[in-house]
């Protein structure tokens, strides 16, 4: 009777084909997502043979859910997985980010659909490799035929530093921006550490003051200190030119 009940309660193990049809992901990446450290080995009883855990499941939904639904690159989705192991977030920190999480969903869905892909592509002149590279800094998602509203406007800033000068001629591609998602990552890891370790009991109308005032207003002060740094940047070496001239 007490092995019966062992057996019950020991851990279930998947063969690789079981990973396959429970979440819908390919063998070839499920191997890839293990070589990039997105999954943890399995367990490799023999050469041949590897069982899979219930943990593998839960990453690779997760891994689809923040692809499909959230256009993350794969470097963003390591962070994400890695937010989640290194962060113990209370249960009330839990339900604030559960009424977010649904929030930001009401939010996106509000702004309805873009442009198909293809259209959009024909009308900012956007060749394959830009748009390989989009998808590769993660600006859309990969294979997507209709864009979001948030992809369109993505790929128009793209197409409009391109037409000022960032072009695939000079060997600038929209893999060029990739260190705006660098930067972005250390912003949002300052803001967790703020909310894991000061926002512990926000009210439900405090949740909506952070998604509304205060992460907006992020954004605008980002913007104007970047705007700030380069401008002392540019002055910096407009004074030294102006010296040298007059002492020549």
């Amino acid at each position: 009777m007490a092995a019966g009940g062992n057996r019950e309660t020991e851990a279930r193990r998947y063969r690789m084909a079981e990973v396959v049809r429970e979440t819908g992901v390919g063998r070839e990446t499920i191997r890839f997502y293990i070589r990039e450290g997105l999954l943890p080995e399995p367990e490799r009883p023999a050469r041949n043979m590897a069982w899979y855990s219930e943990e593998h499941i839960r990453l690779l939904r997760t891994i689809r859910q923040l692809k499909d639904e959230e256009f993350l690159p794969l470097e963003a989705i390591k962070a994400v997985l890695h937010d989640r192991d290194a962060h113990h977030f209370s249960d009330r920190q839990r339900g604030m980010l559960d009424r977010m999480r649904r929030r930001l969903r009401l939010q996106r869905n509000a702004t309805g659909s873009g442009h198909a892909r293809r259209k959009l592509a024909d009308l900012l002149d956007l060749s394959q490799d830009e748009l390989r590279q989009a998808e590769d800094i993660g600006f859309i998602r990969a294979n997507a035929t209709q864009l979001t509203e948030e992809e369109e406007r993505l790929l128009t800033l793209w197409a409009e530093m391109r037409d000022a000068g960032l072009r695939l001629e000079r060997g600038l591609g929209p893999e060029a921006l990739r260190f705006i998602n660098d930067a972005v990552e250390s912003v949002f890891r300052a803001e967790v550490r703020i909310f894991s370790e000061h926002l512990r009991d926000l009210s439900d109308a405090e949740t909506d003051a952070l998604l509304n005032v205060v992460i907006p207003h992020v954004n605008r002060a980002f913007a104007l200190l970047h705007t700030r740094r380069v401008r002392s940047f540019v002055n910096q070496f407009a004074t030294e030119s102006d010296d040298g001239g007059s002492d020549a």
